[in-house]
């Protein structure tokens, strides 16, 4: 049985709803440079089984959005309690909350500096699946399958992070742009597999939608079971 490898990706919305992508920065992530992409970070097994501990997993479809040859399944998550974060320094016990500290690491890691926003944070899908990288991309621990690309099994945790105080300003070296754009122009993105939709708004012209995007595959089945 392969190993899956958990990764936490964040739908964070504003009071508006609008939703929070950025574009990969071509000078530190070379394996994937100017992918439009929704916030993401690895995780330890251990943490994930935690975060996941008491949710329910409800099956549901992706169509027309998987990567041809790849098995990807899908899921709504259940009984996921929201947690909230007050952004007050001497609530010491809101960070000791799994799902909390892995939404401010990753907010305090490669999104924005602090003091970071009040939020609320639920886990909302699952995607699992198997990613593909060529030589370039490839990690050490990876294998090869028959086709001669590198391979690994991902289960893609998506948290969705509603901002209960004005987004702050966002900035990342990981991400040469972040921008928040409106759900349906998000929504158009994924369907179509295009760029298109959000070219304006991220005021870039050389964008990549990465073909494999389990990280916006899993934010449009949180996205629309919502709607």
């Amino acid at each position: 049985m392969e190993t899956v490898n958990p990764i936490i990706s964040l739908i964070v919305r504003d009071q508006a709803r609008d939703i929070l992508i950025g574009v990969r920065n071509p000078e530190v992530n070379k394996t994937h440079p100017h992918v439009v992409s929704t916030p993401t970070q690895r995780i330890p097994r251990a943490l994930a089984d935690i975060i996941l501990q008491g949710t329910q997993l409800v099956k549901t479809t992706l169509p027309n959005l998987h990567f041809t040859g790849v098995e990807i399944q899908a899921y709504q998550v259940k009984n996921s309690p929201s947690r909230t974060y007050s952004g007050r320094e001497e609530e010491n016990e809101e960070e000791s909350d799994p799902l909390i500290y892995v939404v401010t690491t990753l907010l305090a890691r490669k999104l924005c500096s602090p003091p970071l926003p009040k939020f609320t944070a639920h886990v909302a899908s699952i995607v699992e699946g198997t990613l593909l990288y060529d030589k370039s991309e490839a990690l050490p621990e990876m294998k090869r399958n028959e086709a001669g690309f590198y391979y690994e099994e991902a289960k893609m945790i998506d948290v969705e992070v509603n901002l209960l105080s004005p987004p702050p300003p966002f900035n990342s070296v990981s991400y040469s742009h972040l921008t928040l754009v409106p759900e349906e122009k998000f929504k158009e993105m994924v369907r179509t597999r295009s760029t298109e939709p959000v070219v304006d708004l991220l005021g870039q012209k050389s964008l990549m939608y990465c073909v494999k995007g389990m990280c916006l595959q899993a934010a449009y089945v949180a996205v629309r079971e919502r709607s």
